[in-house]
C-alpha cells in the first residue's frame, strides 16, 4: 500500500490534526535538542576545567621532582669533584715518592671472628703497616677514586628514587 493513497483518504479535519500532532513533536524534539546541547556543552566545559586541573597537577609534580633531582645532580657533582680533588692533590707526591701509600694490615687473634683456632695458631703474627712503591700507591689512588665514583652515583640514585617517590 502506498502511503500516499492512506494520506489521500484520511479527511482534511483528520490531516490537520496529524500535522498539528507532527508540529507538536517536532518542537518538543527541538526544544530537547537544545536542552542536551547545553548540557553537553557545560558538561565539555566541566570536564575540560577538571582536565586542566589534574594536568596542573601532574606538570606541578613534574616540575618538583625535577627540582629536587637538578639539586641532588649538584650536590652529588660537588661531592665527586670533591673527592677526586682531594685524591688527586696526592697523586704527584705518591709519584715523586714525597709521600707513600701505607696499608696497614688487620689484626686477626687465634681463633677469632672466621679464623679457626687451629689455623690462626699455626699461622703468622700480625702484619706491621706495608708501604707501597709509587706505582702500587697510584693503583690504591685509581681504587679510591673508583670507589668515591661510585658512592656517589649511588646516592644520587637514592636521591632520585626519593624525589620520584614524593
Amino acid at each position: 500500500m502506498n502511503p500516499l493513497n492512506l494520506i489521500a483518504k484520511v479527511s482534511p479535519p483528520a490531516c490537520l490534526w496529524i500535522v498539528g500532532g507532527l508540529i507538536a513533536i517536532s518542537g518538543v524534539l527541538y526544544v530537547r535538542l537544545q536542552v542536551a546541547e547545553k548540557n553537553l556543552a557545560q558538561f565539555e566545559a566541566r570536564t575540560a576545567m577538571a582536565g586542566s586541573t589534574a594536568q596542573r597537577q601532574i606538570n606541578e609534580k613534574h616540575e618538583t621532582q625535577a627540582a629536587a633531582v637538578a639539586a641532588s645532580d649538584i650536590t652529588r657533582t660537588q661531592e665527586l669533584s670533591n673527592a677526586k680533588a682531594e685524591i688527586d692533590s696526592h697523586r704527584a707526591p705518591v709519584a715523586s715518592g714525597a709521600e707513600r701509600v701505607r696499608v696497614i694490615a688487620a689484626r686477626c687473634p687465634a681463633g677469632g671472628g672466621d679464623v679457626p683456632a687451629a689455623a690462626g695458631a699455626a699461622g703468622l703474627d700480625d702484619a706491621a703497616p706495608v708501604e707501597l712503591a709509587a706505582a702500587g700507591g697510584q693503583l690504591v689512588l685509581d681504587l679510591k677514586a673508583a670507589i668515591a665514583a661510585d658512592q656517589v652515583k649511588i646516592r644520587a640514585l637514592q636521591d632520585y628514587v626519593m624525589a620520584i617517590q614524593k
